[in-house]
Formats: C-alpha cells, sequence, structure tokens
C-alpha cells in the first residue's frame, strides 16, 4: 500500500501493486518463512529488468514504482523527473528473523536529472519494518527521511500575499487577504499538499511544482487545477551572493504559470534552525501494508468458523467481533492433557490467534518481538459436565520472555448449553516467581462470543419460517449466507492494549466496541417490537425463549444483551458486517 508522499493529498492513498509495494525476493537454499514475502518469481521478473545484486550475487528488494496510478497523483523525484520503475535497497539490508524486521536504504541521490537526486526533501530512507508473527502485514516500524543539511537556507515562517488579475483589464492587483506557511528541511504544507522546493538545481532560481490537485473529467472545459503548476523566485533570493536566503523582513517574489495566480510574495518571518528527519510509520493505523503472494493475491487465513452446536470442538469465540483480536479457536479435543496443546501433527489445536492487524497496535512481547500470530493453551482440560474448559497461555514456555511482565495466564472458561458464548469464568495472571491473582471475569470485562452465531440465528427463523413455531437449531454448517465483512475497520474505538497494569485481551478490550457492534445502547437489553406479523411472533417468542436460557445459564446482562441484538440484526437482516472474519 502506498504511503501518502509529495503530490498526495492526505487519505487519497492509491493501493495496489507498483504503488510503493514493497517486493522482497526469495532466498534460494534457505527456509522462506524467514523471509518477509515470497512468490515464484523475482521482484524484477514481472517488469523483464535486471534485478540488482550484492556482492554475493543475492537479489536485492525493492519498491515497486510502476503503477501508473503514481502519475496521477503527481508523484515524482523533487527535481519533477519520473520515480524510478523499481528502486532497490542498497547492499546491505538485512531481515532479523527472531524479531521479524527488515532493515534496508534507499539512496535516492543515484537518481534524478544527471544524478544527485532526492525525494520527498531527503536523498537518503532509512526503513524499518517489523512484520507480524505470520508475516501477513507490517505491524510497526518506519520510514527515516534523513535531512541531506545541517540547515536549509529558506527555511523559516513566512506571510504570503497573492498577486491576482482584477478587473475588465486584468490588470494585476496585491490581494488583501494573507497566509502564513512553515518551511521545515525545504518543504511546507498548505492544504494538506506536501511542497518541496528546489534550489539544489538552480541556486539563483529556486523552483517547485505544484501537486496535480484536480482531475480534467470534463473534456469540453479547460481544468486548470488538473495540471501540475510550476513556480519560480522572480526576485528577492540568490543563494550564489546570499547562502542563508533573504534576512528576516526581505521578501520572495515568485512567478507561477497558474493564470489565477501569476505572482506571490513571501515575506520572511523568521530563519528556521536544524530541521529534525521526518519519520513516517508503519502499521493499520499509518501506512498500512498486507503482505501479497506471486500469483496469489493476499495471503488468506484460516477458513470461515462454522458453527457446533454439540461442543466447543470446531468452535471459534471472539471479542469486540474480531475474529485474530486474542479470539479463541478449538479445533480438536487432540490437545487434551498436560502438553504444549498441540495434537498429533504438531498443530495448535485450542490457540488465543492474534492475526488480525488492530493486534499490531498492543505492545510487543518484553523482549521486543511481535506478538505471535497463534499462542496454544497448554496444560488443557475439558469438563463435559459442566462445559467448563480450563487451560494454560504460558508465555516464558513458549516463546521464552514475559508479556508486559506476566509469564503466563490460568483460564477457566464455562459455556453456555448451545455453544453461543463463554457464559462464566476467570483469567488468573502468573508473573515471574509463581504469583497468581484473578485478574478478569467473563461477562464484565470479558465478553466472548461464538463467531458463527450469526449461523444459529440463520436456522432459528428459517426453520420457524418453516414450522410455524420457533425451534432449536441443529446445525450451522450448511448456512446458505455468508456475513463476511470484506471492511477493515482499522479505528474500531477498541482498547489498543495499552491501559496500565493490564493486557489487551484483560483490559476490557471487548466491551469498548460492543456500541459498534449492537448499538448505542449495549448496557440495555433491546426492547421487543409490538408483533405484526407471524414471523415478528416467531422471532419474539424465539428471542425471549434465547434470553430466558443464556440468564439461567450464568451469562452476563452485557453478553446477553450483545446476542439479542445480533439475532434482532440477523431477523432485520442487517448482520453483514458486523463479524470481522479476518480474511
Amino acid at each position: 500500500r502506498a504511503s501518502p508522499e509529495e503530490g498526495t493529498r492526505n487519505g487519497e492513498r492509491p493501493v495496489e501493486v507498483g504503488c510503493a509495494s514493497y517486493h522482497f525476493p526469495t532466498v534460494s537454499g534457505t527456509d522462506s518463512s524467514s523471509s518477509p514475502a515470497e512468490g515464484e518469481s523475482s521482484s524484477a521478473s514481472s517488469l523483464d529488468q535486471e534485478p540488482a545484486r550484492d556482492s554475493e550475487g543475492r537479489e536485492l528488494p525493492c519498491v515497486n514504482y510502476s503503477s501508473l496510478a503514481l502519475k496521477e497523483f503527481g508523484w515524482s523525484l523533487d527535481d519533477g523527473t519520473d520515480l524510478p520503475v523499481q528502486k532497490y535497497f542498497e547492499p546491505g539490508c538485512h531481515f532479523h528473523v527472531r524479531s521479524r524486521t527488515f532493515h534496508g536504504r534507499l539512496d535516492w541521490s543515484k537518481d534524478g536529472a544527471g544524478g544527485g537526486g532526492s525525494w520527498d526533501g531527503s536523498s537518503t530512507w532509512d526503513v524499518v519494518m517489523q512484520f507480524s508473527s505470520d508475516l501477513r502485514y507490517a505491524c510497526a516500524g518506519s520510514v527515516i527521511k534523513n535531512r541531506d543539511l545541517p540547515s536549509y537556507p529558506l527555511d523559516g515562517r513566512y506571510s504570503v500575499r497573492w498577486i491576482r488579475p482584477a478587473g475588465p483589464n486584468g490588470a494585476l492587483v496585491e490581494s488583501e487577504e494573507t497566509g502564513a506557511i512553515e518551511v521545515v528541511g525545504g518543504q511546507f504544507e498548505l492544504f494538506d499538499w506536501v511542497y518541496t522546493l528546489d534550489w539544489r538545481t538552480d541556486p539563483r532560481c529556486v523552483t517547485f511544482q505544484w501537486p496535480r490537485m484536480g482531475d480534467n473529467e470534463d473534456e469540453d472545459e479547460d481544468d486548470v487545477m488538473g495540471e501540475r503548476h510550476i513556480q519560480r523566485s522572480e526576485s528577492g533570493v540568490d543563494l550564489e551572493e546570499m547562502p542563508g536566503g533573504p534576512p528576516v523582513g526581505g521578501t520572495i517574489v515568485w512567478t507561477t504559470t497558474h493564470p489565477d495566480y501569476p505572482k506571490i510574495m513571501w515575506k520572511r518571518e523568521t530563519v528556521g534552525g536544524p530541521p529534525p528527519p521526518k519519520v513516517e510509520l508503519f502499521g493499520p493505523r499509518d501506512n498500512f501494508y498486507c503482505r501479497v503472494v506471486a500469483g496469489s493475491g493476499l495471503v488468506a487465513s484460516a477458513l470461515r468458523p462454522r458453527y457446533q452446536p454439540d461442543g466447543i470442538w470446531g468452535n471459534v469465540f471472539v471479542q469486540a467481533g474480531k475474529v485474530g483480536l486474542a479470539s479463541y479457536h478449538f479445533l480438536s479435543q487432540d490437545c487434551l492433557g498436560d502438553g504444549d496443546g498441540r495434537g498429533r501433527d504438531d498443530i495448535c489445536q485450542a490457540y488465543i490467534s492474534y492475526e488480525h492487524p488492530l493486534c499490531a497496535l498492543w505492545p510487543p512481547l518484553d523482549d521486543g518481538c511481535p506478538i505471535p500470530s497463534r499462542v496454544p493453551f497448554c496444560s488443557v482440560a475439558w469438563d463435559n459436565q459442566t462445559r467448563t474448559f480450563r487451560g494454560v497461555i504460558d508465555w516464558m514456555r513458549a516463546h521464552g520472555t514475559t508479556w508486559q511482565g506476566s509469564s503466563s495466564w490460568r483460564y477457566e472458561m464455562q459455556f453456555d448449553s448451545e455453544y453461543s458464548c463463554v457464559s462464566g469464568g476467570r483469567v488468573f495472571n502468573v508473573v515471574e516467581g509463581g504469583s497468581e491473582t484473578e485478574y478478569s471475569k467473563y461477562g464484565e470485562n470479558l465478553v466472548y462470543i461464538n463467531a458463527a452465531i450469526m449461523d444459529k440465528f440463520q436456522d432459528i427463523l428459517q426453520e420457524g419460517a418453516g414450522t410455524g413455531e420457533s425451534n432449536e437449531a441443529e446445525s450451522g454448517t450448511d448456512a446458505t449466507m455468508d456475513p463476511q465483512s470484506d471492511d477493515f475497520e482499522a479505528s474500531s474505538g477498541g482498547n489498543d492494549g495499552r491501559a496500565e497494569g493490564t493486557h489487551p485481551e484483560h483490559s476490557n478490550s471487548s466491551s469498548a466496541p460492543i456500541d459498534e457492534i449492537v448499538g448505542e445502547s449495549s448496557s440495555v437489553i433491546p426492547s421487543e417490537p409490538s408483533p405484526g406479523n407471524d414471523a415478528d411472533v416467531r422471532f419474539l417468542e424465539a428471542s425471549r425463549e434465547l434470553r430466558r436460557r443464556l440468564t439461567d445459564e450464568g451469562a452476563s446482562h452485557m453478553t446477553v444483551a450483545m446476542i439479542s441484538q445480533l439475532f434482532r440484526a440477523v431477523q432485520r437482516g442487517t448482520y453483514e458486517h458486523l463479524i470481522d472474519f479476518n480474511l
């Protein structure tokens, strides 16, 4: 996914391969799981270009700028020349396997007209990109755009006046209105657009390009806002004679190619100091990059969960309506016993999933490594009579480190008789040294429901419609509708797991986004509509029975409210975006 670089308005980011996409070639003779991405061909083969290599003949990773969308957004080097189709990282870039972090440098000084190029005000970018533990997305890191100079001659604050044509004869008149800009590192921002000054090409005449601020959609009109206009200094600045730029109080007069703004005046008010590096972050709330594999598109996660009414095994339970946001996955009872939670094929059979991109907003493990994508329950026990699951998440045993000071968590979960939710139970926190304290209670600050609960609800309504009475669902595995969400809301409103002294899934991270799932009144069980027809009557009967059963089996008020609202959403047909299956 492309970053909002020069010429791109904030929020308008082209998203496709070739729009500043990062390409990592496979390393022959090594385990492909140790590299950030894998594909069937090299990063350059799709463009029939010979890839750059290091001194040992290994192909270097690159950033791909081949998409035509980049020209539409006006992306170019600071001197106006086109971006290279592929920009290779310098030799010495490397991937640290344990922390899943790529380190590399892009040297723009080798590009541009005759070399000496820069982009976004910097000739070198240092890239640090940390990947999720399943390598599906960049969860953290940054692009550090190093400032090339200890100081920039035109940095500082300026007041701006526009000289525009006025009257029937088009005489130029100085506008009474003024503006203000702050130049930092040879750049300034105005109305969400970034402008980069170019004084290196000709120190006697500073120039910069305006971004393309519109589209020429109407062929019958000359939409000048769709062009990239040029602004050039006419007087007031000559960096050969005055290397520090005009003094405070001095005025730079500019000419532009825009007919409505033929001249602009800047009056210098301050002289700027040494600028800091420009830093752009990776992650779900910043520049979000998802992994692709050559020829197969985005990397897919597991299949969509299905409702299993006869027991815990085969079910997935979620908080905040998001699979992978510390969701519980119970695949097979092969995990029972004192082992590490893996079955005969060394596959996690009961685990917590941290595969949702929002988990990147939580702190890393205490040794700095990303949160693992899946953490198995160990010491697993299941009591079929009381529908109670017991298990331990042992961070020290599985990963050799703690998470926010916890060495392990001990779980006790009770489920309702139809496995719609976690109806009760507790989580205990164990710190190094063995001290154990109760941490969270289900139904209070942990609300977990079956991820496929709406399959069950569809069956209830369909069976009721067929027989004239409400029936219990037999199985949701043959549901004909798939309420899969195609959208990923990076700002879900959930707790980001940074509350002092709490862990992400123990810090009310599920209750905060409940309103997003069940409406504004999640603390109150929904009122029942007046029955208008047989279908409404059947729904009301089923809804009352559902709430009564859950309450009798110990489910909390909040859990019952959430499930009741989901049932109502299925009855109304408004449920498609309520569960994010993270597919």
